[in-house]
């Protein structure tokens, strides 16, 4: 689910024939209301990074440890990588990461990221 920030006065949106209600000027939908949402002028904040959707069916591996050091790196690949890999991955070396992000979208930031480090 993402967070948006709502237009002033909004008390509930609607996407697909679901109601969301509206708390203190956000809402939680689902990543695929998005897109539509964005279009009547609702937003999602810059801190949304922190609720980026990892409840896809492309998350199905689960790791013991989600910490990725270096050396681990550099036997990465980002082909098999889950969501939530990604994610972690990029948050600890600093790659900021924004709410609504496909796999394929996240796949490309691992790829530079990787290239950057053996650089």
């Amino acid at each position: 689910m993402i967070k948006m920030k709502v237009k002033k006065g909004t008390t509930s949106v609607s996407f697909n024939g679901d109601e969301y209600p509206v708390e203190n000027g956000h809402v939680t939908v689902p990543p695929s209301a998005v897109e539509h949402l964005e279009a009547h002028g609702h937003t999602v904040p810059e801190e949304a990074g922190k609720h980026v959707d990892l409840s896809d069916d492309d998350n199905e591996t689960e790791t013991d440890d989600d910490t990725v050091d270096d050396d681990d790196a550099a036997e990465l690949d980002p082909k098999t990588m889950t969501k939530d890999e990604m994610v972690t991955f990029l948050k600890a070396r600093g790659v900021p990461v924004a709410a609504g992000l496909t796999k394929a979208e996240l796949r490309e930031m691992v790829v530079e990221a990787l290239a950057d480090a053996k650089e």
